[in-house]
């Protein structure tokens, strides 16, 4: 029920906010926030429901407020993928991994939960423990890799993806781009952001765009864990003779490969945390056909 004070435009406490005025409707639905948010309302956007869109992000940890957004484009995974066993089986086993978690997100957590099909608890349990493991390793592997870009000012040091501290919290796809936040205001953003990518290059080229935003096309290449860890230049990457490259078949073989590993972690973290017979076979079923789906369109496809 409505409060009194908030039937008159003036909330009280935790009174809902009645938006009156076609101007407060227009900004609701706007596109983008103009303007960027101050930190207070940052803030409220990690910390309140917008802590939703970061799908990737265990719950015990904070919510980073801004961020960046990086753009890859779903060639230059191709391409690194191709490069050799050990590229490929990180590339499709990170891409497969976050389609997952987006599943098991949206699908487990609410609309199983809802229908009766599995208890909020077990939902809860499955999300954070993949969580917990994936999330720091697609972002540990986003760190050992090396990028030239046209905007290298946007980048920690020459090449790296990610920033000391940054990790990616949300993802989706957008125009043959796997797109990727590492903040809460950057997973806003790249959700509701609905320009084209040849609008995006254009305010970028002018400087126009109101957040940090790199857009990939380019070569992405492997960085030695060591050279990552010691914080050496990762263009020396870029120096070594690489291994041998993968044929199509060769890399269909390996998401063969991925996708096994996958369904097997699934299957021993439903013993681990003790799920029902029904609840195990229903995450099953759920992530088989987000497997089925990513496996079957775009790089991944192989079913």
């Amino acid at each position: 029920m409505r409060s009194k004070e908030a039937g008159n435009g003036a909330p009280a406490g935790n009174a809902p906010v009645v938006l009156k005025s076609p101007v407060q409707r227009q900004r609701l639905r706007s596109p983008l926030p103009n303007p960027a948010p101050n930190i207070e309302e940052s803030t409220a956007l990690a910390v309140g429901a917008r802590r939703e869109l970061l799908e990737l992000l265990p719950r015990s940890r904070p919510a980073p407020l801004a961020g960046r957004r990086l753009y890859i484009h779903e060639r230059s995974f191709q391409q690194l993928a191709l490069g050799s066993h050990g590229t490929a089986w990180d590339v499709y086993t990170c891409l497969a991994r976050i389609s997952v978690l987006k599943t098991i997100h949206h699908q487990v957590r609410h609309d199983g939960v809802c229908l009766g099909l599995i208890a909020e608890g077990s939902a809860e349990s499955v999300l954070e423990h993949l969580r917990t493991a994936w999330s720091t390793r697609i972002s540990s592997w986003f760190r050992r890799l090396s990028v030239r870009t046209r905007r290298p000012r946007l980048l920690p040091a020459p090449g790296s993806l990610l920033r000391l501290g940054e990790s990616v919290v949300a993802s989706c796809y957008f125009a043959g781009y796997y797109t990727f936040a590492t903040g809460c205001r950057a997973a806003d953003l790249m959700y509701r952001d609905q320009r084209g990518i040849a609008e995006l290059r254009r305010r970028l080229a002018a400087r126009l765009d109101p957040g940090e935003l790199v857009l990939i096309s380019g070569q992405l290449s492997p960085v030695e864990e060591e050279l990552a860890d010691e914080g050496a230049d990762p263009r020396r990457a870029l120096d070594r003779h690489p291994p041998a490259a993968l044929s199509s078949a060769q890399a269909a073989i390996v998401r063969m490969e991925v996708l096994s590993a996958i369904r097997a972690e699934i299957s021993d973290l439903s013993v681990d945390i003790g799920l029902p017979p029904r609840e195990s076979g229903y995450l099953r079923e759920r992530v088989d056909c987000a497997l089925e789906v990513v496996f079957s369109r775009g790089i991944l496809k192989t079913l």
